[in-house]
């Protein structure tokens, strides 16, 4: 309870130009500090990793 989530996405096919995302989950809390929701940021990262290169080992 209370951590945050954090993960990188990718959507799309062979037909279809690839993306990337990264999404990161927070808690929302109330005033007692029990969940009552959660927001989330997403940012389309494609470009950053594309520049980046081949993965490295």
């Amino acid at each position: 309870m209370g951590e945050t989530l954090r993960t990188i996405v990718a959507f799309g096919t062979s037909s279809t130009e690839r993306q990337i995302y990264d999404l990161c989950l927070n808690p929302v809390l109330d005033s007692s500090g029990q969940p009552i929701g959660a927001a989330q940021i997403i940012r389309n990262i494609t470009e950053e990793i594309r520049q980046r290169g081949p993965a490295r080992k």
